[in-house]
């Protein structure tokens, strides 16, 4: 609709719609329009007038379709096409399915150029006869008047356009073009009868002359103390005198007669001598106008007409023209949010693989970790007496057996579990440790007494134990926290009582 709004500023469609009166009724193309009372939400339907179908054509097809709008070819859509039928300027014509619609301009006859067509001078001068009327007031000849017309549209609208431009000059501008009905491009002609000799002509040509600043002619002053002179009526012609008639053509045997006699007869002047005078009419006769007049009006309708449509048609060029601006950024901010969202698609894609590489690392450090080993009895049993036998046959009186030189049956005894660690089992621990820790001395009594620290509840809690246990671990570290919190409870009330305890030879045995 905008491309309509800006040839017709003044139209009061709002949009267009697809209505349909009742359940059986066909839909139909309405155009939604400002209500006449304007009355705040309040709107009405206007029925868009069918387009002319040729044989084979039983609907206006799909759109957008290209139209040869006014001889040229221009992409529109439906809205664009309703509005050209509704405007009663265009006839819209779709004559075959597999051709361009048409719409073309009522120029004759029609509702957007009123009064387009050149009339005849005859016509004319029949309407401008009974139009003319006597002037009673002054009680002498004839006088004729121009008739009356009422202001229109763009007289009230335009300013009076200069007397030497045309009436279409003052309007054809963007902001001053009016529907079609009112652009009419004819001015009010003159009369075409006007008196020679008579005062008031004669008056208007000085008052003409004197408005454009220049002084009248002397021929064109009325010379009141020039007696009458006699029409010459002879027809003899003469090829040193001047020119008959006052300058106008001579007649045809004239003409010829001039060419058998190989003279050339006195140029033509486009005005006559200012030593001589034109020979005054008697009062009361009318001269008529040349025709060419008619011819000018013509020309200049014409010419209006013209410059109406290269108007309309630049107009045309320059909405296009900020369409295609238009539609050129759009696609550049869609250009720009495509790059972006590819941009986004690739960090995203990077850190999926960041992803996939550290779980696969997980995954391997996981299945590179040994597996508890789980024996039967007898073979536990066998294996533990070889061990045996292998560190006795190594002790002697100068080398003991260490405590890491041990094996311990639990390993080999079945599932072991965190949750077998109690306060009790942790007491029995200690008691059973205190002669291999009194015996060693200072080696173990240092690693007990960083057991402060090293199994404190906090430590295992910490961020950086919680990040190097493996996924799915959770809940193992929270047993694993439970246990160092029941380990706590025994060493912190009892493990100074258990140092000062290892002097008392008394308490233990010596393995």
């Amino acid at each position: 609709m905008s491309f309509f709004n800006l040839l017709r500023p003044l139209t009061d469609i709002l949009g267009f719609a697809t209505f349909k009166p009742s359940a059986d009724a066909p839909e139909q193309r309405v155009a939604i329009a400002q209500d006449p009372n304007n009355l705040p939400g309040s709107y009405m339907f206007r029925p868009v007038p069918p387009a002319i179908l040729g044989p084979g054509v039983f609907d206006e097809g799909m759109w957008p379709r290209p139209v040869m709008w006014d001889g040229e070819s221009v992409m529109m859509s439906r809205n664009e096409w309703d509005a050209l039928k509704l405007s009663g300027q265009w006839d819209c014509i779709i004559e075959n399915p597999h051709t361009f619609p048409k719409a073309n301009l009522k120029t004759f006859g029609g509702y957007s150029m009123p009064r387009s067509a050149p009339i005849s001078s005859a016509a004319f001068a029949q309407k401008l006869k009974s139009a003319m009327s006597v002037d009673s007031s002054f009680g002498g000849p004839r006088t004729p008047r121009v008739p009356q017309q009422s202001p229109s549209y763009m007289s009230v609208c335009t300013p009076s356009p200069a007397p030497s431009t045309s009436s279409m000059g003052s309007c054809m501008s963007v902001d001053t073009v009016v529907p079609g009905d009112r652009m009419s491009v004819d001015r009010s002609p003159g009369p075409m009868w006007t008196r020679r000799g008579s005062t008031a002509s004669v008056s208007s040509v000085a008052s003409d002359d004197t408005i454009r600043g220049r002084t009248p002619e002397p021929w064109a002053t009325p010379d009141l103390t020039t007696p009458k002179l006699k029409k010459n009526l002879s027809r003899a012609s003469s090829t040193t005198t001047e020119t008959k008639n006052n300058g106008r053509k001579r007649a045809h045997h004239q003409q010829h007669k001039y060419k058998a006699s190989r003279s050339t007869p006195e140029p033509k002047r486009h005005r006559p001598s200012t030593s001589k005078p034109p020979m005054p009419t008697p009062l009361g006769a009318y001269v008529r106008i040349p025709r060419n007049t008619a011819k000018r009006a013509r020309d200049q309708r014409l010419r209006d007409r013209k410059e109406y449509h290269l108007r309309r048609r630049e107009l045309a060029a320059a909405l296009v023209e900020a369409e295609l601006r238009a539609e050129a950024a759009h696609y550049e901010d869609l250009m720009r949010l495509r790059r972006r969202l590819e941009e986004m698609d690739e960090q995203e894609r990077r850190a999926r693989a960041a992803e996939e590489r550290r779980l696969e690392g997980v995954r391997r450090l996981q299945e590179a970790r040994m597996k508890p080993l789980k024996l039967p009895p007898i073979l536990a049993l066998d294996l533990l007496m070889k061990r045996f036998t292998t560190l006795a046959a190594k002790r002697t009186d100068k080398l003991r057996i260490e405590l890491d030189d041990l094996p311990l049956p639990v390993l080999y005894a079945g599932p072991y579990s965190l949750r077998l660690v109690t306060f009790e089992a942790i007491d029995e621990f200690f008691r059973a440790i205190k002669p291999v820790v009194a015996q060693k001395g200072e080696k173990y009594l240092r690693i007990l007494k960083r057991m402060r620290i090293e199994l404190h509840p906090d430590r295992w809690a910490g961020a950086k134990h919680r990040c190097d246990a493996p996924e799915g671990c959770e809940d193992e570290l929270v047993l694993v926290n439970h246990v160092m919190t029941e380990v706590m409870k025994w060493i912190n009330p009892n493990l100074e009582a258990w140092i000062g305890s290892l002097h008392d030879k008394s308490a233990f045995t010596t393995l």
